[in-house]
């Protein structure tokens, strides 16, 4: 980001997060269109979210270890979570609820440049929603989350087959547990982390506009 960007992103993010309500999540009033120009920075901020989340979540053992983004076996599958997690602890047998996390979190690790490609193809006519403390997160997850859900998918199936995951879910097909649905699944709960994460980060560059100077 050139300097005069981000001098421009500063500022904007100030005076908006000064606009913001600290107490309530309610929708700010439509930006006047003499403020239009200064929503644009937010692609930046955005950018910028995603970046920080992706880098978190692309660290060994991120999804595992929290409870608000981990990914469990889907369906009637759900009830073997417990007995996998203990037979890979004990050596018995492969822990797949683990396997399914790692996936993900290498999943999150190369997708930088699908969140990238989503959030620059936001228009002038976007900024207008982008007001709340998640709003630029919220509004790139309903109008990109098909296409980002698309291009992640392969990423995801790729890191199923390197932890190993589509060749242990193999067994529980039994229980409904298909390799295609395993891997929505898993493409489904991964973009739900990621977002989580981004929406996090955003609502801190808010509160903090001057974070944005820092990498």
């Amino acid at each position: 980001m050139n300097s005069r960007l981000l001098t421009t992103s500063v500022a904007a993010l100030a005076s908006l997060a000064l606009a913001v309500p600290r107490a309530t999540a309610d929708p700010a009033p439509p930006l006047r269109s003499g403020l239009l120009a200064t929503a644009l920075p937010f692609r930046d901020v955005l950018a910028r979210a995603s970046d920080r989340a992706l880098d978190k979540l692309g660290q060994p053992g991120a999804f595992a270890a929290d409870d608000a983004i981990r990914i469990g076996l889907p369906g009637p599958a759900r009830k073997l979570d417990g007995l996998l997690a203990m037979a890979g602890k004990t050596g018995v047998g492969p822990d797949i609820t683990a396997s399914l996390n790692t996936a993900a979190g290498q999943a999150a690790a190369a997708a930088r440049p699908i969140f990238r490609t989503a959030i620059q193809s936001m228009t002038l006519q976007d900024a207008g929603g982008l007001m709340n403390r998640t709003g630029a997160t919220d509004y790139l997850r309903q109008s990109a989350g098909g296409e980002i859900h698309t291009r992640l998918r392969p990423l995801v199936r790729t890191a199923l087959i390197r932890t190993g995951v589509l060749r242990q879910a193999s067994s529980l097909a039994t229980l409904g547990l298909t390799t295609d649905r395993l891997v929505d699944y898993v493409t489904d709960k991964t973009a739900d982390g990621i977002f989580t994460y981004m929406g996090r980060e955003e609502t801190t560059l808010r509160q903090n506009p001057l974070s944005l100077l820092q990498k």
